[in-house]
């Protein structure tokens, strides 16, 4: 990602910083006030502690992931493997659907403006242990480097500097749609994996396959860990909303003690 950082004046206040604990405030100024409550507390909580907003965020993903699959396998919800391979096809092409999640980003923009406020790019910056990253986004917020979809398709320079550019292209949309990026991705994941079961079931019986060799048992497991990730996608709206508040009583009860 080189190519899309710059050295001079950024690059040295970033490297300058690298050292820097990241329980503190980052060197910016207070997030103005949104109105918006979670959108406020989530800036808030990324202002004051990067470290405490990401790990939150964190733990509310992996324990709505553990609640999900506790209930699917506590009412024995079956499963099958088709479900499962849908899903694990799904985890390879998050790049390729960018266009598909992008134009679904700007369409919740236009309709909620307020959640483009929300300082994403600038969280997963802060928590880079490298300073390319924080040089990339600081570029991104300022101004200096903006990214169209159809550069996607520009191929020059190999599969590396793709990947790079679409890694750069990632966090310019981040820093342009805020949460509805990461709700877009949501949705366009469900959609995707969706369409790959409804493909998949109708050409390839996995879950037979699997039987006959008397590993029926472990595809329908398979299938209610990956039915899980995908209901946790459903509640992330309400797990995002709520992380802002907790992080910043984490962050809070660290200050007291």
């Amino acid at each position: 990602m080189r190519r899309y950082f710059r050295a001079g004046s950024i690059a040295k206040t970033e490297n300058n910083n690298q050292s820097e604990d990241k329980t503190k405030p980052i060197g910016e100024e207070r997030p103005e006030p949104t109105g918006f409550g979670p959108i406020d507390a989530f800036n808030e909580a990324v202002w004051r502690s990067p470290l405490a907003a990401g790990g939150t965020m964190l733990t509310a993903e992996i324990a709505s992931v553990m609640v999900c699959y506790g209930g699917i396998w506590a009412m024995g919800i079956p499963v099958s493997a088709e479900f499962a391979l849908a899903f694990a096809v799904s985890r390879p092409i998050r790049k390729v659907r960018l266009p598909l999640e992008v134009l679904v980003a700007e369409g919740m923009a236009r309709a909620a403006p307020i959640l483009t406020k929300a300082r994403i790019s600038r969280l997963m910056a802060a928590l880079s242990p490298g300073s390319e990253t924080k040089i990339l986004e600081s570029r991104i917020a300022a101004g200096e480097l903006k990214f169209q979809l159809a550069d996607l398709i520009n191929f020059k320079g190999g599969v590396s500097a793709w990947m790079e550019r679409t890694f750069a292209m990632s966090m310019y949309f981040m820093n342009r749609y805020g949460v509805c990026f990461q709700l877009a991705s949501r949705i366009v994941g469900l959609l995707v994996v969706g369409i790959l079961y409804a493909m998949i079931s109708a050409g390839v019986d996995v879950q037979g396959f699997l039987e006959a060799r008397g590993l029926g048992g472990l595809g329908t497991a398979a299938g209610q860990w990956s039915l899980a990730v995908v209901a946790a996608s459903i509640v992330y709206p309400a797990s995002l909303a709520a992380s802002g508040y907790v992080a910043l009583w984490v962050i809070n009860s660290i200050v007291k003690t």
